[in-house]
């Protein structure tokens, strides 16, 4: 009887714990499925984030036809996956997770992970470069554009952060915003060694613009004056000091504003077609939109015969444009022609040095290198009759070929009054046009007065007596200077370096070098080449691989934060005017470090999810 009762008790057990294990397991399977739904759901967050398309439609309603790409695309997906098909049409409609806030806020969980992964390469690389800008968005809104450059492991990354919603406009405000950027980061402020923005006041002000007050903070940031933006300033200047330029880029844009109208559009367009030349679009003229000036030569200069045959079209219609055209027919001649050519030559040049700073490998001493040579190369065209004779060849020979006269009038002199007029207040100037016949006159009027402004606008805007400059050429393998102790000395006081281990360094590399490039039968000629010797004998030489490490890192444009405004343009459009600013900014970072994003571990996201969403609807652990 005793074993019949043991007997009972031991099932009894047995039963309980396997009622207990099945609970566990069924819980076990729920938590599951509620994260690979939820990781699907975050999935598609991503892919839509990085292609910074849309994601919600204006009615997501079940009877829309278009519930947005986010929808559309969990809906086409669930087709061939039967257990996201059955989660969508059997699950809870309560807990479905396709809310606009679940959106931002997993969105917001990838834009955290993204910033912290490169908040841990910031903090490993230890120095970096601070770039910034700002530009409005489609809804007047003051976007400010945060950029980090740093150099690790033989790379050097310029790293987006994020827009900050400028309220204030002053320096103080704009510092704050950028501490705010970089604290969210957790991206120590005093590790800065260099600055870059445009030539604004507030930016740049020596007293009270923005890298004035971050030095008084961080005494190390030296600032950088972006090079694109001087290489622009060169050629609006020029436009300015110059009369005939000035006058040339703007019947630019004038023909660009009629060639535009719908009609006299499509007439350019079939005239084109017509003459069998590529289809091509007039460029816009802007004093701030780097090399659009070259743009616009080019495709004028390209569709000339096309935009001939539009005006003379246009100038016999019995239409108010017809008097548009007639005035601008009349300002094509000779004149235009040879500054179309000229300007061509000229900004073909400028575009191609524009193009390189905007490349995020280039230092300032190969930067400065570049400008040096450009303005070598106008110096010697400004002294080459061989160059001024082809320009002027090929401008008369396109006048002859539209029947254009080469002889106009070029200007006007001031003409005396005769000796009875003198006393009497005359009410306009008389004056007497000059014959512009002889290409003398072209050469003394504008070509050298236009390379001549070109070369010391240059020299001016880009200093070459910068101590931080000489100590960075002083870095550089194929420099004259290469390791001269005088040049490098106020680089290595400017960043706290033991200025007497730095002279001890600089005489012990010469011979590394040398057994380095005997060894490898290979020549040192870079800056990234001695980066790469340095970083393998980093604690014998200390003290230069971190000035060089810093050389690598002073930025040398704000192209990067350009980048990121015409992802902001995309991104934030008519139809999405009224997008919230975390939105924005989280967009943004994933669509523009979107190679950092795809590398987000997704149970990482969910596990954050989780944390910070315990009380849902949904099971997460």
């Amino acid at each position: 009887m005793v074993s019949w009762e043991s007997y009972k008790q031991m099932q009894k057990a047995d039963g309980a714990k396997s009622i207990a294990s099945q609970l566990s397991a069924a819980h076990a399977e729920e938590i599951r499925r509620n994260r690979e739904y939820i990781m699907k759901i975050a999935d598609i967050l991503r892919l839509i984030a990085t292609q910074g398309i849309a994601l919600r439609g204006h009615d997501e309603s079940a009877l829309s036809d278009n519930r947005g790409n986010f929808i559309e695309i969990l809906h086409h997906i669930a087709k061939n996956d039967p257990s996201l098909k059955r989660r969508i049409e059997e699950g809870p409609k309560n807990a479905k997770y396709t809310h606009h806030t679940i959106q931002n806020s997993i969105l917001h969980i990838f834009a955290d992970l993204t910033l912290a992964a490169i908040s841990n390469e910031v903090k490993e690389a230890k120095y970096f470069a601070l770039i910034a800008d700002e530009s409005k968005d489609i809804s007047k809104t003051e976007q400010l554009s945060v950029v980090v450059r740093y150099y690790l492991n033989g790379t050097i990354y310029e790293r987006f952060l994020g827009f900050h919603p400028a309220e204030k406009l002053d320096a103080t405000s704009l510092l704050l915003y950028i501490k705010q950027t970089l604290n969210r980061c957790h991206i120590d402020i005093h590790n800065c060694v260099a600055q870059a923005y445009d030539g604004a006041n507030v930016m740049s002000g020596h007293c009270k613009g923005v890298q004035s007050l971050l030095k008084k903070e961080v005494p190390q940031a030296v600032y950088v004056h972006c090079f694109n933006h001087r290489l622009n300033l060169v050629i609006v200047d020029v436009c300015k000091a110059i009369k005939t330029a000035r006058n040339f880029f703007s019947l630019l844009q004038s023909l660009y504003v009629f060639l535009s109208g719908s009609v006299t559009h499509n007439m350019f367009l079939k005239a084109q077609e017509q003459l069998n030349i590529a289809k091509t679009e007039l460029k816009s003229i802007s004093d701030t939109r780097w090399t659009c000036q070259f743009a616009s030569c080019s495709a004028i200069k390209k569709t000339f015969p096309a935009i001939l045959v539009t005006l003379f079209q246009c100038k016999n219609e019995n239409h108010d444009r017809a008097v548009t055209a007639r005035g601008l027919l009349n300002e094509i001649n000779m004149s235009f022609i040879f500054h179309l050519h000229f300007f061509y030559e000229v900004l073909k040049e400028t575009k191609v040095v524009s193009d390189y700073l905007q490349n995020k490998e280039f230092d300032v001493a190969n930067a400065s290198n570049l400008i040096e040579s450009c303005s070598d190369h106008f110096s010697e065209m400004r002294n080459s009759c061989e160059e001024f004779k082809r320009i002027w060849t090929e401008s008369v020979t396109v006048a002859k070929n539209n029947s254009i006269d080469i002889e106009c009038s070029f200007g006007v002199r001031p003409r005396k009054l005769p000796p009875h007029l003198q006393q009497f207040i005359t009410e306009s100037p008389h004056s007497e046009e000059i014959s512009a016949s002889s290409s003398e006159e072209y050469r003394t009027r504008v070509f050298i007065p236009v390379l001549d402004t070109i070369i010391s606008e240059i020299d001016r805007r880009f200093t070459k007596n910068n101590k931080v400059l000489q100590g960075i050429n002083a870095l550089q393998p194929n420099n004259k200077l290469f390791l001269d102790l005088s040049q490098l000395k106020y680089l290595a006081e400017q960043y706290a370096c033991d200025v007497d281990a730095v002279a001890v360094e600089v005489k012990l590399l010469p011979k590394l070098i040398k057994r380095y490039e005997d060894e490898n039968q290979c020549k040192i000629q870079k800056l990234a080449q001695l980066l790469t010797l340095l970083d393998e004998y980093q604690l014998a030489f200390h003290e230069l691989f971190k000035l060089a490490v810093i050389a690598a890192t002073i930025p040398v444009s704000s192209a990067s934060c350009e980048r990121s405004f015409s992802c902001l343009r995309r991104l934030k459009t008519y139809l999405r005017n009224l997008m919230t600013n975390e939105r924005l900014s989280d967009l943004a970072l994933l669509t523009v470090e979107k190679e950092t994003v795809k590398q987000v571990n997704l149970t990482a996201v969910i596990d954050k999810f989780d944390s910070e969403h315990q009380n849902r609807r949904i099971r997460l652990h």
